[in-house]
């Protein structure tokens, strides 16, 4: 069974139409991580930088993959983010 953040970047991708090697290349990483980090339970070791450089690519918003990863709580990224 696939983590949450990896079901979020598969469905991101497959709406942009953008296939899996695309992504890959696009991120500087083997089609076999982007298979893993969408795949798996446990997904591999990705970096802050490369899940904020795939929402970047896939539209999405850094911090929702990046609390979905652990990386970060969302209440503690809602308290950084400057007050309009």
């Amino acid at each position: 069974m696939a983590s949450k953040l990896g079901v979020q970047i598969q469905a991101a991708r497959k709406k942009m139409g953008m296939g899996l090697r695309e992504l890959a290349r696009a991120i500087g990483k083997s089609p076999s991580f982007v298979t893993r980090l969408e795949g798996e339970e446990e997904f591999p070791g990705a970096s802050s930088d490369t899940l904020k450089a795939i929402a970047s690519i896939l539209g999405m918003e850094a911090d929702a993959l990046l609390v979905a990863a652990g990386r970060a709580h969302g209440d503690h990224l809602r308290a950084q983010r400057p007050r309009g």
